[in-house]
């Protein structure tokens, strides 16, 4: 009997060092969910849209839709407005063809500032806004979804001035000049038809 008390003795404090150290661990952070769309892992952060509502960037924002992704910041006074007008351009070149079927999705480069307010207000100017997604969030979810989209740039002034091509029926990511409303257009109606 005296074995086992000691057996037990010596026991009791390591389990009660791993039910205290299991008791006090910090909860695990789950992170967004990655799916594969075209071709890339990319996670599937909550943003939010123009309008005020969250939206999950694969399940909400691009699900099922040809994707046209480009990033802008509403306080951008050089290429910005240039890519939002070929934005607008691009949709009314699209017509009715592109209605439910094409997404059109502006990633803000500085989502501290670009509240949806001032991104509704930003997009409001070029007129044509239909299936037309702005969408500003936290900056790590941002930045990540950024990197995961190969459109990362560590300074905003910097970002590059190109659209991506993607999602529902597009086995890889195409890189095209945001410049080109007629060349994107050429290439959507080529992947709708």
């Amino acid at each position: 009997m005296r074995r086992f008390s000691i057996q037990l003795s010596r026991e009791l404090p390591a389990a009660f060092g791993i039910f205290l150290a299991l008791l006090f661990a910090p909860a695990a952070v789950s992170g967004p969910a990655y799916i594969r769309v075209s071709g890339r892992a990319l996670p599937d952060v909550e943003l939010v849209d123009q309008h005020g509502q969250k939206r999950r960037f694969c399940s909400d924002v691009i699900q099922n839709k040809i994707a046209v992704v480009n990033t802008v910041f509403t306080n951008c006074t050089t290429i910005c407005p240039l890519m939002g007008s070929n934005f607008a351009a691009l949709r009314k070149m699209l017509g009715p063809a592109g209605d439910g079927r094409i997404g059109l999705v502006s990633i803000s480069l500085d989502p501290e500032v670009d509240t949806p307010a001032r991104l509704d207000a930003w997009s409001q100017k070029f007129g044509e806004t239909r299936d037309w997604t702005l969408l500003t969030g936290s900056k790590a979810d941002i930045d990540l979804l950024l990197k995961s989209l190969q459109l990362f740039t560590a300074e905003k002034l910097a970002h590059q001035p190109v659209v991506l091509v993607g999602g529902a029926g597009v086995e890889s990511w195409a890189t095209m000049p945001a410049f080109g409303p007629a060349q994107t257009s050429a290439y959507l109606h080529k992947r709708m038809h």
